[in-house]
């Protein structure tokens, strides 16, 4: 059998180095979220500290309540949890097992995604009621976002191993997926810890 020429000029990368390829495009999504999470925070918390003629929070108006950011963002870390715990079983190649773990984790992380657009539905205020309102639902918005890619690319991850589709550099993806849930339960946790400090000025 005779090889292209093409195939003898570039023959197969390394596992290692197609997966450190794709590790750096996944940091570099997350560094962009990051950016856009810190962002808004920060504006969140400035627009409070500014607080132009009253108008951020004024008085007597409704608070968001403090402990649904929080249970949101436990049921998050469970769920990343729960899925960290199959990576070690998928690198010795256990599939099945994998699969169960992240499975679970993705039933957690609809837990949260639910609990949040819940959220979302009873904050005791409109969205264009004032710049504290704004923003809580900017921040309720973008948790739903992370936690939609999340479900996406967790389903994704336990059924490529389910159906045996993840070998060799393939198993980097399931390290990239663990990744970019670790990073959505950190960025969960600023959003609730921005809320509660907004929240401990305003009342």
């Amino acid at each position: 059998m005779t090889t292209h020429p093409l195939a003898a000029a570039h023959p197969p990368e390394a596992a290692e180095i197609i997966g450190r390829r794709w590790m750096t495009g996944a940091g570099l999504l997350i560094v962009a979220d990051a950016s856009f999470v810190a962002a808004l925070s920060f504006t969140y918390l400035y627009l409070r500290a500014v607080n132009t003629e009253g108008e951020f929070h004024p008085p007597k108006s409704a608070t968001a309540s403090l402990w649904w950011p929080w249970v949101i963002t436990a049921c998050m870390i469970a769920g990343y949890a729960a899925y960290r715990s199959g990576l070690g079983r998928a690198q010795q190649a256990v599939g099945s097992r994998f699969a169960a773990s992240a499975t679970l984790g993705v039933l957690i992380m609809t837990v949260a995604l639910v609990l949040n657009i819940l959220q979302m539905a009873t904050f005791p205020f409109a969205i264009k009621d004032n710049a504290y309102a704004s923003a809580v639902f900017v921040i309720a918005a973008g948790n739903v976002f992370h936690l939609l890619i999340t479900l996406f690319t967790g389903i994704g991850a336990a059924n490529r191993v389910r159906r045996g589709l993840t070998q060799g550099p393939q198993i980097w993806s399931l390290r990239i997926v663990g990744v970019w849930w670790a990073w959505v339960c950190v960025a969960s946790a600023i959003g609730a810890l921005t809320v509660t400090m907004a929240n401990g000025i305003v009342r």
